[in-house]
C-alpha cells in the first residue's frame, strides 16, 4: 500500500503502510511519540528520531514545524508515512542551527512511524 496526497501549500504526504486496526486517528491536541528519519532532497540525513528514541509531542498547536504538525494529523497508531515539507512549512527563510540553514532546501522525513497517541 502507497497512497501519495498533498496537503495545502504542497505538503506531500505518501501513506507506506497502515495497520488493519485504527481505532481512532490522530487530531490536533493529541500527544504523539513518533519514530522519524529527517533528510534533505539528496538523501543528506540532517536528524532522526529511530529505535529507541521517539520525537515525542502535542500535534495541531505549533510545538513543531508547520509541515509536520499537519502531516501527523489523521495518522494511526502504526502507521508509516513519508512526508515531504516545503521550505516555508519547515525551516523558513533563515533556517536553524548549522545544517538547516537555507529557504533552498526541502525536507523529506522519512520512515515517520506512529507508535502512540493520546487523545
Amino acid at each position: 500500500l502507497s497512497v501519495l496526497f498533498y496537503l495545502c501549500d504542497d505538503l506531500q504526504v505518501e501513506v507506506q503502510d497502515v495497520p488493519q486496526s485504527c481505532r481512532r486517528k490522530s487530531q490536533a491536541g493529541d500527544y504523539i511519540r513518533y519514530h522519524y528519519n529527517g533528510t534533505f532532497q539528496d538523501g543528506t540525513l540532517f536528524d532522526s528520531r529511530s529505535r529507541n528514541h521517539t520525537y515525542n509531542t502535542y500535534i495541531g498547536l505549533g510545538h513543531v514545524i508547520a509541515g509536520m504538525d499537519r502531516a501527523l494529523q489523521g495518522v494511526c497508531v502504526g502507521e508509516r508515512r513519508r512526508v515531504t515539507i516545503p521550505p516555508h512549512l519547515a525551516y523558513g527563510e533563515n533556517g536553524t542551527g548549522t545544517q538547516i540553514h537555507t529557504q533552498i532546501h526541502t525536507h523529506t522525513y522519512r520512515h515517520i512511524h506512529c507508535v502512540y497517541f493520546l487523545h
